[in-house]
């Protein structure tokens, strides 16, 4: 029988089963929901059990996962840019397109993420798809699509401890020279994507889907449905970049190439995908194997960090908005760390002389023989 009832100071629980027959169990609490989680709790009791009420069940239990994922996709994301999303959407949709949203269980989807564990995808990418995956039906449940999310808890303590151990940040850094190098051999259109991705650390997707409103001056401003954030951000460049932009715009005037977006390929319009393809390609030829150019991401918050710039004007350009992402991009090259061992060893030995010499003098001061148990004693008498 399904009922409503109120099990605590400030929480209701809701509990019951559906119309499909599946047991039903879900908790509203002011803490987590907020003052109108009475509210919430009583849609949430319609919605499952009242047909006469304003959420039609068959309307969710006829929805399959690829409508859901679409939703998601043109209602939410259409706030941000996100270049990855249109692959995790596809692998998503590849193995659970046709299935019902009811039809979805805790147990299949766990071993569908073990599945993609053992297969050719990263474990990095499983785990964006993954989250992704919920994320999706977290939103149905946000805007009463669906009554809740039966797969809220996927990722359970075994995934976790194996995305933690297979899951680790790129240590992948290049020194200037390197970049020199790979710009020489790289076509114009590269050469001008791979410069821009040096000095400023944008995202390879940002730096193609620059357009020319955006550019004004030293700086390009991304608004929240043009960067992969969802807030605003102004990205800064220094006169080498500008010069760039202005050489583009110089020989579009040049050659009457009439283009929305500044940064163009030999055919046109450049996609993140073919860039990212492409810098692989003249990294490997470059003697620099498994760097991606990402990777000069990671290379520019370093120099950043190493140049003794503010924290936060670093995550500022970056566009990161919480000191998690700040660690993760922020690196210690293995040169950096041989240095600063060595600095250390210096500085210990050094202290090491300056504490011989001054139990010596102490010794002197004090007049203690230079044997026997009794010095030890007369300093630790005197305070020294």
């Amino acid at each position: 029988m399904p009922k409503i009832e109120r099990i605590g100071n400030g929480t209701i629980r809701v509990s019951g089963n559906d119309a499909l027959g599946n047991r039903v169990r879900r908790v509203f609490s002011g803490r987590r929901h907020g003052p109108g989680y009475e509210a919430r709790a009583k849609l949430c009791f319609n919605g499952l059990f009242d047909s006469t009420a304003d959420v039609n069940i068959g309307r969710w239990a006829r929805m399959t996962i690829e409508e859901l994922a679409h939703k998601y996709a043109d209602e939410h994301l259409c706030k941000t840019r996100a270049a990855g999303n249109k692959s995790y959407l596809d692998i998503i949709t590849k193995k659970w397109g046709a299935h019902r949203v009811p039809t979805v269980t805790i147990g299949a989807a766990r071993a569908w993420a073990w599945e993609l564990l053992g297969g050719a995808y990263s474990p990095y990418t499983v785990l964006k798809v993954v989250r992704y995956m919920v994320r999706i039906f977290n939103w149905g449940v946000e805007v009463e699509l669906l009554p809740r999310n039966p797969i809220e808890r996927l990722i359970d303590m075994a995934l976790k401890k194996e995305f933690k151990r297979r899951v680790q940040p790129r240590r992948v850094l290049i020194t200037e020279d390197q970049c020199r190098q790979l710009l020489e051999i790289m076509p114009p259109y590269m050469r001008d994507i791979t410069a821009v991705a040096w000095d400023t650390g944008m995202r390879s997707g940002e730096i193609v889907s620059v357009r020319w409103p955006q550019v004004a001056g030293n700086r390009i401003t991304f608004s929240a449905a043009e960067d992969k954030e969802v807030h605003d951000k102004t990205v800064m460049l220094l006169p080498e970049t500008v010069a760039i932009i202005d050489r583009i715009r110089a020989d579009r005037l040049i050659s009457g190439i009439d283009d929305e977006f500044v940064f163009l390929g030999p055919n046109g319009r450049l996609k993140n995908w073919n860039v990212s393809c492409a810098f692989r390609h003249y990294a490997d030829k470059a003697g620099l194997p498994n760097l991606r150019i990402h990777d000069l991401r990671h290379c520019y918050q370093v120099r950043m960090r190493r140049a003794g710039h503010d924290p936060k004007i670093i995550a500022a350009q970056l566009g990161h908005r919480t000191p998690d992402m700040d660690a993760w991009y922020d690196l210690v090259s293995p040169d950096e760390q041989a240095t600063i061992v060595a600095e250390n060893g210096r500085n210990a030995a050094f202290c090491q002389e300056a504490f011989v010499e001054a139990v010596a003098r102490k010794m002197l001061e004090l007049k203690v023989p230079r044997a026997g148990v009794e010095p030890a004693r007369r300093l630790r008498s005197k305070g020294f």
